[in-house]
């Protein structure tokens, strides 16, 4: 029986080799791009896991709820005294906790043994013991327990002792942090796993910090939120116990009101990546709309593939409709039939596996690419891969050769011998139903690729209240910020002519800043909590930022100078500040406001338009610009980022001016310097990506669409050859031909717009939901997307078409 079944399979392989080969590639192709997929899937799937307790830690996150005029703020990071606080008021669940600060230290070699390095390291973070133990790291060198215990302890990943050092035997070894701190290195730890929300490049330990920083640094629960803090359960605690007591948690530690203006977020670390919405995160996370999305998208892709597979096999059914009623007549039992058609999808399937195989290994560093990941298949080290890759194998083939297999094991040998079988309609119907729903598919993607580019496009050209282009962005290390270098700097930087303009700030367009301050106007009562923006003189100018009333900063009074001791401020605001309290641009000019809880008093002299410093998701924020003055607490009153417009036409001397200024002034550290537009780029990187993404499955799912189209098309051509024979020798045209032929097929792919064109508006609006400026869904859109359905379709049919109407008539009549 065995060698019967081979026999067969090769035959029919053989008879048909051209249907053979679409199913073949079509498969192929379909399951190259699952399998990349869901590769792809398992990463995002798989953050945390390289960590033993990741099940138990959770990180302890703030909400401050909005103020008028203000949108809330949900920092990832939370005051310093909330972990101890926890763990002393619940010891029964919690085992330990940890804090971890943000980035950007400066870091440096000590003077002795050699030549001095100095770098600014977004990954030097500062943190407790607490964090070591909870996530027991890869240890290379170093004692594990004791390694962030003592003050001026240093633990390094291998990447930075080899950066630094040239080797990882390390111990010992002095550096300074933030300039100022002498620290010692007391391990040296693998570099973290890039499936993993944490990133650090060394951490330096918290103990003893407070003699750097002010003395409440680590005591102060109304002070920044700067610490990601993390808890540890007791095996068998339940989470839910503790969320319940937030609240009250909340009142014991801090003033009475804070509840009911402040929440606690706690959140698995496993579910950070896919489902935080927190502000500041240390890596862009992922969505787990976007996985679910993809899921679909792989079986979509790969179900056309499968339906390719069914649409030609039963529309072959005819030509094996004798062997059928051969081998029923001589005993075969439908059960064997059934094996033998499920055996041949099987060995089909086979084929396209290794040929998917091939084309995923060739795709991957693309693939990982559009992704912005690093994926591996691991073959045979992976029992994870190796069973994915198995059970494609047997689903497959069930789903693509299920249908031919109970069809075409049916046929009763008297009705195959009476004709009857060209008669029915039930194949033709359900070809019809395959083809209608592997368009729809097609189409689908098509739209959805059509609205993501076309929104890109609308961000692209928004316009964004200022000038972000030809803007180089220089950061300082310090914590103090420019300081009193600043004047001398820039008057430097402004030397050369290739240099248009100079101005500074505490932060930068595109980077996340949810610094709000309290202010009112002279008069009211109610506090309404606005961003602000400490600025240098030229901002405006620099940015471009247009000015609705009043006037910039000139420096004409004495509150209007940098670190001026004046006892009031001059303020800039924009549009939506001067709404927020109320006014409008020509009222707001010449008011006075008041900075709540420093009762600094200041006057409103401009007024600038709107500007979009973060996503267009977000819309226009209130935004209060001062300058710096003596009358503000040190940690809101610092200049960290040089904003630098250059001559277009004189890149290479501004950069090469900016470099050798920025030497001369900081000698012992390197220059951190980027284009502002590199920053509006990376801001929408993941819509881009997914774009990029949907763009091309959208062409692999057209692409499979058309093999089995193509398929059809040729079987149908050839089944009716000797009637387009006779329609040719009766005087029909070559292109009268073609268009019956195409007709039946366009009807098609018509009724798959109708599918299409709804589920694809209802997925796309809500997509564009979070945008807070958006286009517009048009008809266009759906349209156009059928019509490139519609011509690719026309292309293949048609060209199948005319090369059948095209042949001698004498051979179509001699046909059979």
């Amino acid at each position: 029986m065995l060698h019967t079944f081979w026999k067969t399979t090769l035959r029919s392989f053989a008879s048909s080799w051209l249907y053979s080969a679409i199913n073949i590639i079509g498969l192929s192709v379909g399951l190259a791009a699952c399998m990349l997929i869901l590769l792809y899937v398992r990463y995002e799937t798989s953050y945390e896991s390289s960590f033993a307790n990741a099940d138990r830690i959770y990180r302890v996150s703030r909400e401050f709820k909005p103020f008028e005029g203000a949108r809330a703020r949900m920092p990832a990071q939370n005051n310093a005294p909330v972990a101890p606080a926890f763990l002393a008021d619940f010891p029964d669940d919690i085992v330990q906790t940890g804090r971890i600060t943000a980035g950007g230290i400066l870091l440096e070699t000590g003077q002795a043994g050699g030549e001095q390095k100095a770098y600014e390291e977004d990954g030097l973070r500062l943190a407790d013991q607490g964090i070591i133990d909870m996530f027991g790291f890869d240890w290379i060198h170093g004692d594990a327990a004791q390694a962030l215990t003592t003050p001026g302890s240093l633990v390094l990943t291998e990447s930075l002792a080899l950066k630094y050092f040239g080797r990882t035997d390390v111990l010992g070894q002095t550096m300074r942090v933030i300039g100022r701190l002498e620290a010692r290195v007391t391990g040296v730890i693998r570099d973290l796993p890039e499936n993993t929300h944490l990133s650090f490049t060394a951490l330096a330990s918290l103990a003893g910090i407070e003699t750097i920083f002010r003395a409440d640094f680590l005591q102060a629960w109304d002070r920044s939120t700067d610490f990601h803090t993390y808890i540890q359960l007791r095996e068998g605690a339940d989470i839910a116990d503790i969320e319940q007591q937030m609240p009250d948690f909340i009142t014991r530690h801090q003033d009475a009101g804070w509840a009911t203006m402040t929440s606690m977020k706690i959140m698995p670390i496993s579910d950070i990546h896919l489902q935080s919405d927190r502000d500041e995160e240390w890596k862009p996370h992922g969505s787990s709309e976007t996985v679910a999305t993809f899921v679909a998208i792989a079986f979509a892709v790969l179900l056309i593939a499968c339906v390719n597979f069914m649409s030609i096999a039963t529309a072959r059914s005819a030509r094996r409709a004798r062997e059928v009623g051969m081998r029923k007549t001589l005993g075969a039992s439908r059960l064997q039939l059934i094996v033998q058609f499920l055996g041949e999808s099987a060995f089909t399937v086979l084929l396209a596996l290794l040929g998917a195989t091939v084309l995923a290994e060739l795709l991957l560093p693309v693939f990982g690419t559009l992704v912005g990941s690093t994926l591996d298949l691991s073959w045979f080290s992976d029992g994870a891969v190796l069973t994915t890759v198995a059970l494609l194998l047997v689903s497959v083939s069930v789903v693509a050769g299920a249908y031919p297999a109970f069809f075409l094991s049916a046929f009763q040998p008297s009705a195959v011998l009476k004709g009857d079988l060209t008669r029915g309609n039930a194949g033709l119907r359900f070809r019809n139903v395959l083809v209608i729903g592997q368009f729809a598919i097609a189409i689908a993607l098509v739209i959805a690729t059509a609205v993501i580019q076309l929104q890109r496009a609308y961000v692209g050209a928004f316009d964004l209240g200022f000038q972000k282009d030809q803007i180089v962005v220089v950061r300082t290390p310090s914590l103090s910020g420019f300081g009193t270098n600043w004047p001398a700097m820039k008057e430097a930087l402004l030397e050369n002519p290739a240099i248009e303009s100079v101005t500074a700030s505490h932060y930068l367009p595109f980077g996340f800043n949810d610094n709000q301050i309290p202010v009112q106007l002279r008069e009211a009562s109610v506090d309404t909590r606005i961003q602000y923006m400490m600025v240098d003189f030229d901002f405006f100018e620099t940015y471009g930022i247009e000015l609705l009333a009043g006037r910039g900063f000139t420096g004409d009074q004495p509150n209007e100078a940098i670190n001026s001791e004046s006892p009031s401020i001059a303020f800039v605001v924009n549009r939506s500040a001067a709404r927020a309290l109320g006014l409008d641009a020509d009222t707001a000019v010449g008011r006075e406001v008041v900075l709540a809880g420093t009762e600094t008093p200041g006057t409103v002299v401009g007024v600038t338009a709107d500007t979009y410093f973060e996503t267009i998701r977000l819309g226009e924020r209130p935004i209060l610009f001062m300058l710096s003055n003596a009358a503000l607490p040190p940690v809101i009153n610092t200049l960290r980022d040089a904003s630098i417009r250059i001559n277009p036409n004189a890149v290479d001397a501004a950069l090469a001016h900016i470099d050798a200024t920025w030497q001369a002034f900081n000698p012992n550290q390197p220059i951190n310097r980027h284009f502002l537009s590199e920053d509006f780029a990376a801001l929408y990187q993941p819509d881009t990506q997914q774009g990029q993404l949907l763009t091309a499955f959208a062409v692999i799912a057209i692409t499979i669409a058309c093999f089995g189209l193509f398929g059809l098309a040729s079987f149908n051509a050839e089944r009716r050859t000797k009637e387009i024979g006779v329609r040719k020798v009766m005087g029909g045209s070559v292109w009268s031909i073609v268009l019956l032929l195409t007709n039946d097929f366009s009807k098609l792919v018509l009724l798959a717009n109708v599918i299409a064109w709804p589920v694809a508006y209802y997925a796309m609006n809500r997509w564009l939901e979070s945008f807070a400026y958006r286009i517009d869904l048009t008809p266009l859109v759906f349209i156009g997307s059928g019509l490139i359905a519609l011509c690719i379709a026309w292309v293949t049919v048609g060209g199948t078409a005319a090369k059948a109407a095209s042949a001698k008539p004498v051979l179509a009549l001699r046909y059979e």
